[in-house]
């Protein structure tokens, strides 16, 4: 794990002097790979499963699908927060189900036999997480950071592994790992106060709900602009506004996405895959002009 000589450490547990450490290290871009935060979590799985049975049984989904379920049953059975009374009864159904079963046989498996169950149970789970999971994690991590000196091996442990997975359910609810380096760089390393109350102010930020934002772009496009002239000066795709904006060059377009998120920086990210995924679709319409996207972000509430 990478260290951060440039923390403040007067005043701090040793348990909290080693959170800020490993929220530092696993979200910075300077630290190596194996230190950066991991891409599996119970969320991005179980998006990833019921995404599958979409599928059906074409493109070896059945295949990936055994796949992905042996990896969330591991997260499962490992992240602490499962063992929360919100989710063990749901989750304890889930491994009951599928644990220690040759999810390779499709023909006797339970992720094909029972197809429907399995697929209700994971629905359930994906918005128990999404409405749940940051908060249990939280309060995992308080329980450990705030209840008096600690630095045994398994408090520790704890801390990373929450820490870890709580930073990687934050990236597949659309936080750039950036903003998560940011928030413990602003609250963390440099504190005005208390690392209690720095703390509480960190997690508001990290617990906040989803809320509709928009997100204005601006892009260069003479084609495009001739092309919203002709739907009459504006137009909407995709959930994508594009409107002109007047100017001497007559290629200047201003495009508002609305979409749902948990800060701004998630929001910016969201709106740019939506509006990539429009412009794909028009550029192929204007012979593959090119389309330049302009750094400046607004940000409505």
């Amino acid at each position: 794990m990478r260290l951060d000589s440039r923390i403040q450490r007067e005043g701090l547990q040793t348990q909290q002097l080693f959170f800020i450490e490993c929220w530092s290290s696993l979200t910075s871009l300077h630290s190596i790979d194996s230190d950066r935060v991991t891409y599996n979590n119970a969320l991005n799985a179980t998006i990833e499963l019921l995404e599958l049975y979409t599928h059906g049984d074409k493109h070896k989904a059945a295949d990936k699908r055994s796949h992905v379920m042996t990896e969330l049953l591991e997260i499962l059975k490992s992240d602490l927060c499962f063992t929360d009374a919100g989710f063990k009864e749901l989750t304890s159904q889930i491994i009951s189900l599928c644990d220690n079963k040759d999810l390779k046989d499709h023909n006797s498996s339970p992720i094909e036999k029972k197809r429907f169950l399995i697929s209700s149970l994971l629905t359930q789970l994906k918005e128990k997480i999404l409405s749940n999971y940051r908060a249990i994690a939280i309060d995992a991590l308080r329980d450990r950071l705030l209840g008096g000196e600690k630095h045994d091996t398994d408090t520790l442990g704890e801390i990373y592994s929450t820490t870890n997975l709580l930073i990687s359910t934050l990236s597949t609810l659309g936080m750039p790992i950036s903003e998560c380096y940011l928030l413990s760089r602003n609250y963390l390393r440099e504190r005005t106060d208390t690392f209690q109350n720095q703390f509480q102010s960190f997690t508001q930020k990290i617990t906040a709900g989803e809320r509709q934002i928009t997100i204005t772009l601006r892009l260069i496009s003479e084609r495009l602009y001739s092309l919203i002239e002709g739907a009459g000066q504006s137009f909407e795709f995709k959930n994508c506004r594009f409107e002109q904006i007047p100017s001497d060059k007559n290629n200047m377009v201003s495009v508002d996405i609305v979409v749902t998120a948990i800060s701004f920086s998630a929001a910016r990210q969201i709106a740019e895959s939506e509006l990539y995924g429009a412009l794909d679709v028009i550029a192929y319409m204007m012979g593959r002009d090119e389309i330049k996207i302009e750094k400046n972000t607004e940000h409505l509430p």
